[in-house]
């Protein structure tokens, strides 16, 4: 595997590794929030409610103005309807009073009670096995649906990075099949060819280059000459079409001009306007603001001694005569 390859898989292991360290992150946080869930009441059924309240018994009794005390003592069964025994109490004697009595002691049913608590022994385990598997199930669930989202992320993860590894594929094979075509072999990955081929090519290559440089010092001087006449031409064409413009601003009277009258830095030396005056300073030899001065042709001129470092034509002419 060359470097590439190793770069993109070292790429890949990274992202696999985070992934992990994550998915870890976040089991580590559920079983902690699980942790810290109180410990939840047994809830039992209706059916195991019921027979505690036959176990306790009822002891009805009716007191009040004009009415002789009477006990009546419930069946175990009818303690569903209690309410409908309290409210025809209470609708046939209104000034009663209805309290009750919870002990089958006092009511002695002793075997009847001695049964209901045989029951309530074998049932009680299993109301609270059920009820246990009931809370076990939905803590699995929370787990479950965890993982279901933790699978979900690794196959994204997987096609994506599969995504990726072909894709840097394709851009190797597109580089080695290029420099292929330009050698005139063909050693791809998918298209092998014995090492004689490759140093063939790298003696192809090194052959090529020596004539390229070959062409280039023959052909130098017709090359320079087309390079500068290329760059006078787009020169004069950028600075004609940098003077049309400037011709074309509206007047401003304003204390603060806009951005069409205002020039920018370095407008001197890199202006289209401008490209006369930096081309003759780039043949001069001179650096902006430093170059020879010459008397003006067109002012008047003082044929004194001129400002220091003017070059004079008619001082030049008169000396020379």
């Amino acid at each position: 595997m060359n470097s590439a390859g190793a770069r993109v898989e070292e790429v890949c292991t990274m992202r696999e590794e985070e992934l992990e360290q994550l998915h870890r992150a976040q089991k580590e946080t559920l079983e902690l929030e699980l942790s810290w869930l109180p410990k939840p009441r047994i809830k039992y059924t209706k059916r195991f409610l019921e027979l505690q309240k036959t176990k306790a018994g009822l002891w009805l009794k009716m007191t009040g103005y004009g009415v002789t005390t009477a006990s009546i003592c419930l069946c175990p069964f009818a303690l569903r309807n209690i309410d409908l025994i309290q409210f025809l109490g209470a609708f046939a004697y209104p000034s009663c009073i209805l309290t009750c009595t919870t002990s089958l002691v006092r009511l002695h049913q002793y075997h009847d009670a001695h049964t209901v608590h045989k029951a309530l022994v074998k049932l009680q385990p299993v109301e609270e096995k059920a009820f246990l598997a009931e809370y076990n199930a939905q803590i699995a669930l929370k787990r479950q649906a965890l993982e279901k989202r933790q699978a979900h992320d690794r196959e994204k993860l997987r096609e994506s990075l599969t995504d990726f590894r072909l894709r840097e594929e394709r851009e190797r094979n597109k580089v080695i099949e290029k420099h292929s075509t330009r050698l005139g072999t063909t050693y791809g990955p998918f298209h092998l060819a014995p090492q004689v081929h490759v140093m063939l090519g790298l003696k192809i290559l090194h052959f090529v280059t020596l004539l390229t440089w070959l062409h280039i010092v023959l052909a130098a001087a017709p090359i320079c000459y087309g390079s500068v006449k290329s760059k006078l031409k787009h020169s004069e064409r950028s600075m004609g079409h940098a003077h049309v413009m400037a011709l074309k601003r509206r007047p401003e009277l304003a204390q603060k001009p806009s951005a069409h009258w205002q020039q920018r830095a370095h407008f001197a030396s890199s202006a289209a306007a401008l490209r006369g005056e930096q081309l003759a300073q780039a043949v001069k030899g001179k650096a902006s603001g430093s170059a020879i001065k010459v008397a003006d042709l067109t002012s008047i001129h003082d044929f004194g001694k001129g400002l220091s470092g003017t070059v004079s034509t008619y001082e030049d002419t008169a000396t020379a005569s």
